[in-house]
């Protein structure tokens, strides 16, 4: 049986794969974080690697962001309406996900001061999460997959 995480429609439900990130995606989701700093640092990521039906996917499920934010960046480029919140979970995961090494003090005090210790470190498992999904996606030239026909929006 295939499944899906957000709209990576190949990872298959009874594997241990699935098993793993279903569950980090379920703890992840219960964290107190704005609904803006969850989709910018997913649609940040799955930007970044390129991962064009994940792109499609969130695109379809987002509510926290204008459209001209999504595509802003999904272009790579970080938008001007972003909240504080928003702007410091792009940069962050933009850091992240380009630069090795730690963040700087400048991005860590940031998102110490709007999320606590707790849920930043939820957040740096939700890059690393939607870094690993995208390889993954990469790695095996997945097909993109019209939202429609992606369970998860079939179940609606």
């Amino acid at each position: 049986m295939i499944t899906v995480l957000g709209g990576f429609p190949y990872l298959v439900k009874d594997s241990a794969v699935f098993s793993a990130y279903g569950k980090l995606a379920k703890e992840i989701d219960t964290l107190d974080i704005s609904a803006e700093f969850k989709e910018t640092t997913k649609l940040a990521v799955e930007a970044h690697y390129g991962v064009k039906g994940e792109i499609a996917w969130l695109s379809h499920q987002i509510q926290a962001l204008t459209p001209s934010a999504v595509e802003c960046i999904i272009n790579g480029v970080k938008p001007d309406d972003l909240t504080a919140a928003g702007s410091a979970s792009y940069d962050t995961v933009t850091h992240l996900i380009a630069k090795p090494g730690p963040l700087p003090p400048q991005y860590k005090e940031t998102c110490f001061d709007l999320l606590g210790k707790n849920d930043i470190i939820g957040i740096i498992h939700l890059v690393g999460l939607h870094m690993g999904a995208s390889m993954i996606a990469v790695a095996i030239n997945a097909p993109v997959v019209d939202a429609e026909d992606l369970p998860a929006v079939k179940n609606k």
